[in-house]
Protein backbone atom coordinates (compact mmCIF):
# COMPACT_ATOMS: atom_id res chain seq x y z
CA UNK A 1 0.00 0.00 0.00
CA UNK A 2 0.93 3.55 -0.71
CA UNK A 3 1.60 5.83 2.22
CA UNK A 4 1.64 9.61 1.29
CA UNK A 5 0.66 12.20 4.20
CA UNK A 6 -0.61 15.79 2.76
CA UNK A 7 0.57 17.40 5.69
CA UNK A 8 2.94 17.08 9.19
CA UNK A 9 4.96 19.00 11.56
CA UNK A 10 7.05 16.91 13.41
CA UNK A 11 10.84 17.93 14.85
CA UNK A 12 13.36 17.29 12.79
CA UNK A 13 15.75 14.29 13.55
CA UNK A 14 17.09 10.95 12.89
CA UNK A 15 14.43 9.44 15.64
CA UNK A 16 11.82 10.86 14.00
CA UNK A 17 12.99 9.99 10.25
CA UNK A 18 13.62 5.93 11.44
CA UNK A 19 9.72 5.94 12.65
CA UNK A 20 8.18 7.26 9.50
CA UNK A 21 10.15 3.78 8.38
CA UNK A 22 8.40 2.33 11.09
CA UNK A 23 5.05 3.50 9.45
CA UNK A 24 6.32 2.36 6.04
CA UNK A 25 5.56 6.06 5.31
CA UNK A 26 6.43 6.76 1.13
CA UNK A 27 6.28 10.30 1.08
CA UNK A 28 5.13 13.10 3.60
CA UNK A 29 5.34 17.01 3.29
CA UNK A 30 6.98 18.58 5.59
CA UNK A 31 6.09 22.38 6.43
CA UNK A 32 9.44 24.18 6.61
CA UNK A 33 7.77 28.14 6.73
CA UNK A 34 4.74 29.42 8.35
CA UNK A 35 4.99 32.52 9.66
CA UNK A 36 8.52 32.89 8.44
CA UNK A 37 9.93 35.80 5.89
CA UNK A 38 11.47 34.91 2.61
CA UNK A 39 15.33 35.07 4.86
CA UNK A 40 13.91 32.77 7.59
CA UNK A 41 12.20 30.43 4.98
CA UNK A 42 14.87 29.99 3.03
CA UNK A 43 17.17 29.08 5.84
CA UNK A 44 14.78 26.56 7.16
CA UNK A 45 14.69 24.74 3.49
CA UNK A 46 17.94 25.09 3.69
CA UNK A 47 18.14 22.96 6.73
CA UNK A 48 15.59 20.63 5.76
CA UNK A 49 17.86 20.04 2.44
CA UNK A 50 20.73 19.26 4.22
CA UNK A 51 18.97 16.99 6.89
CA UNK A 52 17.63 14.89 3.53
CA UNK A 53 21.07 15.02 2.52
CA UNK A 54 22.77 13.52 5.80
CA UNK A 55 19.74 10.79 6.40
CA UNK A 56 19.82 9.84 2.23
CA UNK A 57 19.86 6.45 3.42
CA UNK A 58 16.41 6.50 4.60
CA UNK A 59 14.88 10.32 2.87
CA UNK A 60 15.06 11.48 -0.48
CA UNK A 61 13.66 15.06 -2.04
CA UNK A 62 10.45 14.81 -3.74
CA UNK A 63 9.98 16.77 -7.19
CA UNK A 64 8.02 14.94 -9.68
CA UNK A 65 4.74 13.05 -8.26
CA UNK A 66 6.85 9.69 -10.27
CA UNK A 67 9.45 10.09 -7.87
CA UNK A 68 7.21 8.44 -5.27
CA UNK A 69 7.48 4.61 -4.91
CA UNK A 70 6.27 1.84 -2.23
CA UNK A 71 10.01 1.08 -1.93
CA UNK A 72 10.49 -0.18 1.71
CA UNK A 73 13.70 1.76 2.34
CA UNK A 74 13.54 5.34 2.26
CA UNK A 75 10.73 8.08 2.58
CA UNK A 76 9.59 11.13 0.27
CA UNK A 77 10.27 14.41 1.85
CA UNK A 78 7.58 16.68 -0.05
CA UNK A 79 8.37 20.56 0.49
CA UNK A 80 5.78 22.71 1.73
CA UNK A 81 5.10 26.27 2.65
CA UNK A 82 1.84 26.64 5.49
CA UNK A 83 1.80 30.03 4.35
CA UNK A 84 2.74 32.26 1.34
CA UNK A 85 4.28 34.95 3.59
CA UNK A 86 7.63 33.36 2.68
CA UNK A 87 8.12 34.96 -0.64
CA UNK A 88 7.87 38.97 0.67
CA UNK A 89 5.10 38.99 -1.88
CA UNK A 90 7.97 39.08 -4.43
CA UNK A 91 6.43 37.14 -7.57
CA UNK A 92 9.98 36.56 -8.76
CA UNK A 93 10.72 34.58 -5.36
CA UNK A 94 8.07 32.00 -6.24
CA UNK A 95 10.34 30.20 -9.56
CA UNK A 96 13.19 30.30 -7.17
CA UNK A 97 12.11 28.28 -4.69
CA UNK A 98 10.23 26.17 -7.05
CA UNK A 99 13.93 25.76 -8.19
CA UNK A 100 15.01 24.86 -4.55
CA UNK A 101 12.69 21.87 -4.09
CA UNK A 102 9.47 23.72 -3.43
CA UNK A 103 6.04 21.63 -4.23
CA UNK A 104 3.06 22.95 -1.75
CA UNK A 105 2.47 26.10 -0.85
CA UNK A 106 -1.04 27.72 1.40
CA UNK A 107 -1.75 30.74 -0.36
CA UNK A 108 -2.58 32.08 3.67
CA UNK A 109 -2.42 30.69 7.00
CA UNK A 110 -5.04 31.61 9.75
CA UNK A 111 -4.97 35.41 9.27
CA UNK A 112 -5.02 38.14 6.56
CA UNK A 113 -2.07 38.39 3.99
CA UNK A 114 -1.19 40.44 1.31
CA UNK A 115 -2.56 37.76 -0.81
CA UNK A 116 -6.03 36.16 1.17
CA UNK A 117 -7.53 35.72 4.45
CA UNK A 118 -7.10 33.07 6.68
CA UNK A 119 -10.25 31.51 8.73
CA UNK A 120 -9.46 33.40 12.15
CA UNK A 121 -10.25 36.93 10.23
CA UNK A 122 -13.15 38.92 11.39
CA UNK A 123 -14.05 39.68 7.98
CA UNK A 124 -13.10 38.03 4.52
CA UNK A 125 -11.99 40.02 1.78
CA UNK A 126 -11.62 37.37 -0.72
CA UNK A 127 -8.37 36.61 -2.69
CA UNK A 128 -6.53 40.07 -3.71
CA UNK A 129 -5.46 41.17 -7.21
CA UNK A 130 -2.04 40.55 -5.88
CA UNK A 131 -3.77 37.04 -4.78
CA UNK A 132 -4.66 35.93 -8.00
CA UNK A 133 -0.99 36.63 -9.34
CA UNK A 134 0.16 34.87 -6.98
CA UNK A 135 -2.47 31.78 -7.62
CA UNK A 136 -0.79 32.00 -11.89
CA UNK A 137 2.45 32.46 -10.57
CA UNK A 138 2.18 29.32 -8.20
CA UNK A 139 0.42 27.32 -11.62
CA UNK A 140 3.39 28.57 -13.97
CA UNK A 141 5.87 26.80 -11.73
CA UNK A 142 3.65 23.45 -11.07
CA UNK A 143 3.43 24.04 -6.81
CA UNK A 144 0.34 22.46 -5.78
CA UNK A 145 -2.26 25.16 -3.79
CA UNK A 146 -3.69 24.20 -0.55
CA UNK A 147 -6.30 25.90 1.04
CA UNK A 148 -6.92 24.28 4.27
CA UNK A 149 -6.47 27.39 6.30
CA UNK A 150 -8.35 30.03 4.34
CA UNK A 151 -11.67 31.46 5.17
CA UNK A 152 -14.50 30.42 3.13
CA UNK A 153 -14.86 33.53 -0.13
CA UNK A 154 -11.01 33.54 0.58
CA UNK A 155 -10.42 29.70 -0.86
CA UNK A 156 -13.24 29.46 -3.36
CA UNK A 157 -11.37 32.59 -5.05
CA UNK A 158 -8.58 30.29 -5.34
CA UNK A 159 -10.71 27.34 -6.40
CA UNK A 160 -12.27 29.74 -9.29
CA UNK A 161 -8.66 31.31 -10.37
CA UNK A 162 -6.44 28.65 -10.41
CA UNK A 163 -6.02 26.24 -13.90
CA UNK A 164 -4.86 23.47 -11.95
CA UNK A 165 -6.66 22.12 -9.08
CA UNK A 166 -6.30 22.76 -5.50
CA UNK A 167 -6.49 20.61 -2.66
CA UNK A 168 -6.99 20.78 1.01
CA UNK A 169 -3.92 19.29 3.17
CA UNK A 170 -5.35 18.85 6.06
CA UNK A 171 -9.13 19.74 7.31
CA UNK A 172 -12.19 18.36 8.44
CA UNK A 173 -16.23 18.76 7.25
CA UNK A 174 -17.84 21.22 9.36
CA UNK A 175 -20.91 18.68 9.13
CA UNK A 176 -19.73 16.72 12.34
CA UNK A 177 -17.83 19.77 14.12
CA UNK A 178 -19.17 23.65 12.85
CA UNK A 179 -15.31 25.38 14.17
CA UNK A 180 -14.79 27.86 11.81
CA UNK A 181 -11.71 25.81 10.36
CA UNK A 182 -13.54 23.66 9.18
CA UNK A 183 -15.25 22.99 5.95
CA UNK A 184 -18.27 22.84 4.20
CA UNK A 185 -20.13 20.21 2.14
CA UNK A 186 -20.12 22.73 -0.55
CA UNK A 187 -16.83 23.90 -0.40
CA UNK A 188 -15.67 20.22 -0.22
CA UNK A 189 -17.33 19.07 -3.21
CA UNK A 190 -16.14 22.04 -5.04
CA UNK A 191 -12.63 21.18 -4.77
CA UNK A 192 -12.79 17.70 -5.96
CA UNK A 193 -15.17 18.42 -8.81
CA UNK A 194 -12.27 20.38 -10.18
CA UNK A 195 -10.00 17.52 -9.78
CA UNK A 196 -8.62 17.97 -6.21
CA UNK A 197 -8.47 15.97 -3.38
CA UNK A 198 -9.71 16.57 0.55
CA UNK A 199 -7.15 15.47 3.23
CA UNK A 200 -8.87 14.54 6.48
CA UNK A 201 -6.80 16.05 9.79
CA UNK A 202 -6.08 13.80 12.83
CA UNK A 203 -5.94 16.38 15.13
CA UNK A 204 -8.88 16.35 17.66
CA UNK A 205 -10.22 19.99 18.28
CA UNK A 206 -10.98 19.34 14.78
CA UNK A 207 -13.12 16.00 14.73
CA UNK A 208 -16.50 15.09 15.84
CA UNK A 209 -16.04 14.78 19.64
CA UNK A 210 -13.53 17.88 19.96
CA UNK A 211 -10.77 16.83 22.38
CA UNK A 212 -12.14 13.62 23.43
CA UNK A 213 -11.84 11.92 19.65
CA UNK A 214 -10.43 8.79 19.25
CA UNK A 215 -9.16 7.44 15.98
CA UNK A 216 -12.85 5.97 15.73
CA UNK A 217 -13.66 9.75 15.36
CA UNK A 218 -11.16 10.06 12.38
CA UNK A 219 -12.30 7.24 10.81
CA UNK A 220 -15.54 8.81 10.84
CA UNK A 221 -14.56 11.95 9.07
CA UNK A 222 -12.79 10.11 6.61
CA UNK A 223 -15.57 7.75 5.75
CA UNK A 224 -17.90 10.98 5.88
CA UNK A 225 -16.09 12.84 3.42
CA UNK A 226 -15.61 9.50 1.34
CA UNK A 227 -19.43 9.25 0.92
CA UNK A 228 -19.87 13.23 0.57
CA UNK A 229 -17.39 13.55 -2.49
CA UNK A 230 -16.41 9.92 -3.78
CA UNK A 231 -13.89 7.72 -3.38
CA UNK A 232 -11.29 9.46 -5.48
CA UNK A 233 -11.14 12.36 -3.57
CA UNK A 234 -10.47 11.63 0.06
CA UNK A 235 -7.07 11.49 1.80
CA UNK A 236 -5.16 11.79 4.91
CA UNK A 237 -3.37 14.94 5.71
CA UNK A 238 -2.54 14.04 9.65
CA UNK A 239 -0.68 17.42 10.45
CA UNK A 240 1.10 15.30 13.64
CA UNK A 241 3.58 16.98 15.37
CA UNK A 242 5.82 14.50 16.74
CA UNK A 243 8.57 15.70 19.14
CA UNK A 244 7.68 19.45 18.62
CA UNK A 245 7.61 21.28 22.36
CA UNK A 246 5.21 23.04 23.87
CA UNK A 247 6.73 26.24 22.67
CA UNK A 248 5.58 25.08 19.19
CA UNK A 249 2.06 25.50 19.59
CA UNK A 250 2.75 28.72 21.10
CA UNK A 251 4.15 29.81 17.97
CA UNK A 252 2.31 28.39 15.61
CA UNK A 253 -1.40 29.34 17.70
CA UNK A 254 -0.09 33.33 17.11
CA UNK A 255 -0.50 35.76 14.50
CA UNK A 256 2.74 35.95 13.11
CA UNK A 257 4.13 33.96 15.77
CA UNK A 258 3.78 36.60 18.36
CA UNK A 259 0.75 37.81 18.28
CA UNK A 260 -3.01 37.69 18.89
CA UNK A 261 -3.81 34.38 20.29
CA UNK A 262 -5.32 32.23 17.67
CA UNK A 263 -6.06 28.94 19.02
CA UNK A 264 -5.71 27.75 22.87
CA UNK A 265 -5.58 24.43 23.37
CA UNK A 266 -7.01 23.17 26.48
CA UNK A 267 -4.58 19.86 25.91
CA UNK A 268 -1.96 19.26 23.61
CA UNK A 269 -3.54 18.50 19.99
CA UNK A 270 -2.48 14.99 19.82
CA UNK A 271 -4.54 12.33 18.85
CA UNK A 272 -4.55 8.57 21.01
CA UNK A 273 -3.30 5.93 18.57
CA UNK A 274 -2.29 8.48 16.05
CA UNK A 275 0.47 10.09 17.47
CA UNK A 276 3.72 9.19 15.22
CA UNK A 277 4.53 8.14 12.09
CA UNK A 278 4.92 4.44 13.04
CA UNK A 279 0.93 4.85 14.32
CA UNK A 280 -0.13 4.33 10.46
CA UNK A 281 -0.72 0.86 11.13
CA UNK A 282 -3.97 1.93 13.62
CA UNK A 283 -5.67 4.25 11.45
CA UNK A 284 -5.63 1.32 8.51
CA UNK A 285 -7.76 -0.61 11.17
CA UNK A 286 -9.81 1.79 12.30
CA UNK A 287 -10.81 2.77 8.33
CA UNK A 288 -11.21 -1.43 8.73
CA UNK A 289 -13.55 -1.16 11.24
CA UNK A 290 -15.75 1.38 9.22
CA UNK A 291 -16.08 -1.31 6.50
CA UNK A 292 -14.21 0.76 4.09
CA UNK A 293 -13.05 -1.89 1.27
CA UNK A 294 -8.90 -2.53 0.87
CA UNK A 295 -9.38 -0.92 -2.47
CA UNK A 296 -11.03 2.24 -1.01
CA UNK A 297 -8.08 2.58 1.60
CA UNK A 298 -5.63 2.52 -0.59
CA UNK A 299 -6.91 5.15 -2.24
CA UNK A 300 -7.40 7.03 0.93
CA UNK A 301 -4.02 5.82 2.13
CA UNK A 302 -1.88 7.37 -0.58
CA UNK A 303 -3.44 6.53 -4.06
CA UNK A 304 -5.61 9.51 -4.20
CA UNK A 305 -2.70 11.66 -3.37
CA UNK A 306 -0.28 10.42 -5.79
CA UNK A 307 -3.18 10.96 -8.57
CA UNK A 308 -3.51 14.80 -7.87
CA UNK A 309 0.06 15.55 -7.48
CA UNK A 310 0.64 13.75 -10.84
CA UNK A 311 -2.02 15.96 -12.23
CA UNK A 312 -0.12 19.30 -10.73
CA UNK A 313 3.76 18.31 -10.64
CA UNK A 314 3.94 15.99 -13.64
CA UNK A 315 4.52 12.39 -13.66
Amino acid sequence: MLIIDAKAIPAWNRAVFEDMRKGRLNAVNLICSIWEDFEQSMRRLAELKSLIADNSDILYLVREAGEITREEGRTGVIVGWQNSSGFNDHLPFVGLAAELGLRIVQVAFLTANAAACGANETHDRGLSDFGRDLVEELNAHSIAIDISHLHAQSARDVVAASKAPVFFAQTNPAALNPMKRNKSDEDLRAVVDKGGVVSVASLPPFLGRGDDSSIDDLAQSISYVLNLVGEEGVAIGTDITPGQPRSFYEYVGRDKGFGRELSKFRKLPVLPGLQTFGDYPNLIAALERKKLTASQIERVMGANLHRYFKSVWGA
